[in-house]
């Protein structure tokens, strides 16, 4: 991700791992949205630095 310091990038959530899909296919909605959102969650507190 230090790279990508000196650019503007957009972090998308669009693909489910198949693991936790109701599907076994990454356009599947998660079992758990839950489990998702914790993820997600965690992504963005990782990755996004704040602007404010």
């Amino acid at each position: 991700m230090q790279k990508l310091e000196d650019f503007d990038v957009t972090l998308t959530f669009c693909f489910t791992p198949p693991s936790v899909g109701r599907r076994p296919c990454h356009t599947s909605p998660p079992v758990d949205p839950a489990e998702f959102t914790r993820f997600a969650v965690e992504a963005v507190q990782r990755y996004v630095k704040s602007e404010v």
